[in-house]
Parts: C-alpha cells; structure tokens; sequence
C-alpha cells in the first residue's frame, strides 16, 4: 500500500512537470510568462510582466514607473509611454533614454556624460537580443534614472509580450 502511494504521487508529480512544460511551450512561443500580469517586488526591484497578446490599454498592463512614464507594449513594435503616446514610434518611449550599463558603474557625474539614446538605438535595433540585458533608463521630466533589465521579449509572431526587472523609484 506503502509502494502504491508513492508511485501515485511520483506519478501526480510528473503529470504536474508534463502539464507545466505543455502549458509554457507551443512550437511558437519562447517566453515564460506570469500568468496575472501584475508588478512583483523583489527586494528593491520590480518585475513587470505583459502577458502575450494582453490588452494594453489596461492598466494591469502597463508599467506605472512614475505620473509622466506608464511603459506598456501593443502586440508588437517596440515599448512606449502609454501616458503620452498611443503606440511604438522607434524614438521613444517618450519622456526616456537609454544606454546599456548599469547605475552601480557609474558615479552621478558619469551618468551625465553618457550619450543616452532611444530604446532601438540603445539595443541596436536588436530587440530579440535584449533578454539578460542590463539598461540604464534616464526618466527625462522626473529627472531620475533607473536600471532595467530584460527577461523576456516576444516577437509579433508571439504577441508582443515582455518582462523585465527595474530598480524602484524613490518616493519624493
């Protein structure tokens, strides 16, 4: 009897794994995505994740770092400010910049010296190539700077989703 009930839940564990797998994979789709869309904290940053195919107009789907910049993404194209953009142009997210770097390399004189640019230019319009990528984002009106790091980037194939680890905004 013993016997029988772990082979059943040997069995009920690798049932889970095949249902897991099956459910994140399609011959498609290459991202992993958290299934409700919302903002996790992680220490003192935030994982933010837009689902494949999610309505973007919602607010559960857009990043609110601060009042001036909401970042979000429509099924594909590249990320914008939903607060002051309708959709992806390849200059913005309106109200950023960006370089590739992180804010601990550099002193706060630095940081004013690098040349920022758009996100296409920053990532050299190689968004496929963002994930594990790490982005110092310079919030223009606020004038503050954060690190953003990618973990996932969908392809319009796949629905424009994304995830990405940013550092918080300090509250004024």
């Amino acid at each position: 009897m013993i016997f029988l009930n772990f082979q059943i839940k040997n069995l009920s564990c690798l049932m889970s794994i095949a249902l897991l797998m099956t459910a994140c994979s399609d011959k498609e789709a290459d991202m992993i995505f958290d299934s409700n869309g919302e903002e996790q904290t992680t220490g003192k940053d935030i994982v933010f994740t837009k689902s494949a195919n999610a309505d973007w107009t919602k607010h559960e789907n857009q990043d609110k770092i601060t009042e001036n910049v909401w970042l979000t993404r429509t099924d594909q194209g590249l990320l914008f400010n939903i607060k002051s953009e309708t959709s992806s142009n390849g200059s913005g997210p309106t109200g950023t910049e960006w370089v590739v770097g992180s804010l601990d390399e550099y002193t706060k004189e630095q940081l004013l010296s690098l040349e920022f640019t758009s996100l296409k230019k920053a990532a050299e319009s190689r968004m496929r190539n963002v994930v594990g990528k790490s982005f110092i984002v310079r919030l223009i009106e606020d004038d503050l700077f954060i690190d953003l790091t990618f973990l996932a980037w969908g392809n319009k194939s796949e629905g424009g989703g994304f995830s990405y680890s940013r550092s918080s905004v300090p509250t004024p």
